[in-house]
């Protein structure tokens, strides 16, 4: 599932014990053959960027201010809640 909250290849590659190369040619296929994922990433982080946060499929409502953070690595985690959260906080 890391793939679609971001994870690189060099993650990949660590958590599975394959090759970056062979991580890579996965998140390529994975994407290749699972078209809407990045649109709904994509989707879902706009939204989030917009309104200020991400919701559950039952309103539930979770603040995300560092989307607008300076700070990378804080954006980063916040971009990676704001794809999470409609998945993991409505099940």
């Amino acid at each position: 599932f890391g793939v679609i909250y971001g994870m690189g290849a060099r993650a990949l590659a660590r958590r599975t014990a394959v090759t970056v190369r062979e991580a890579a040619a996965f998140i390529d296929a994975y994407f290749r053959t699972y078209t809407g994922v990045r649109g709904y990433t994509a989707a879902m982080k706009d939204a989030a960027r917009r309104d200020g946060y991400a919701a559950t499929m039952s309103g539930r409502r979770r603040p995300l201010p560092d989307l607008a953070s300076d700070d990378p690595r804080r954006r980063s985690l916040a971009e990676r809640m704001a794809v999470n959260t409609p998945i993991q906080g409505t099940a």
